[in-house]
C-alpha cells in the first residue's frame, strides 16, 4: 500500500486520502477566491469609467419628453372635450328643432279650420299654442 512521510508523520491509505481531499478542498477555495477577486476588480474598473454627466443628461432628455408628451396628451383631451360639447350642442338644437316642428305639424293638424261666408278659410289663432302665435316656434322654419 502506498504511504508517505512528512514531519515526522506517516499517512497510509485512508489518511492519504483525507489529506488529498483537504488539500484539494483548499486549492479549489484559493482558486474560487481569485476569480471572484478578479470579477470584482473587472467590475470596479467598469464603475469607475461609467460616466455619470451622460447618464444624467438623457434622464433630463427623457424627462422632458415625457412632459411634452404629456402636455400633448392634455392638448388632445381638451380638444376632444370641446369636440364632444360642441356635438351635443349641435344634437340638443337638432333635437329642438325637431320637437318644434313636432308641435307645430300637431297643431296644424289639429286646427279647426271654418270656412265662412264665400268660401274664405280662416284660420282660429286663439287655437294655436302661444309660442306659434308669437312667431317664435316660425321664425327660420318657413320660407319667407
Amino acid at each position: 500500500m502506498a504511504e508517505f512521510e512528512f514531519a515526522g508523520m506517516t499517512f497510509r491509505g485512508g489518511k492519504m486520502m483525507v489529506i488529498l481531499t483537504a488539500l484539494s478542498t483548499l486549492g479549489g477555495v484559493a482558486w474560487a477566491g481569485f476569480e471572484f477577486y478578479a470579477d470584482y476588480m473587472d467590475m470596479k474598473e467598469i464603475v469607475q469609467n461609467i460616466d455619470t454627466d451622460a447618464i444624467e443628461a438623457r434622464n433630463i432628455q427623457i424627462e422632458q419628453k415625457l412632459d411634452d408628451a404629456i402636455e400633448y396628451t392634455r392638448d388632445i383631451k381638451s380638444g376632444l372635450r370641446d369636440d364632444i360639447l360642441s356635438i351635443e350642442r349641435q344634437a340638443d338644437r337638432v333635437e329642438d328643432k325637431v320637437l318644434q316642428r313636432n308641435i307645430i305639424s300637431h297643431w296644424i293638424d289639429s286646427l279647426f279650420v271654418h270656412w265662412v261666408g264665400n268660401s274664405k278659410r280662416h284660420l282660429i289663432f286663439d287655437e294655436w299654442p302661444p309660442p306659434i302665435r308669437e312667431g317664435s316656434l316660425l321664425r327660420g322654419m318657413l320660407p319667407p
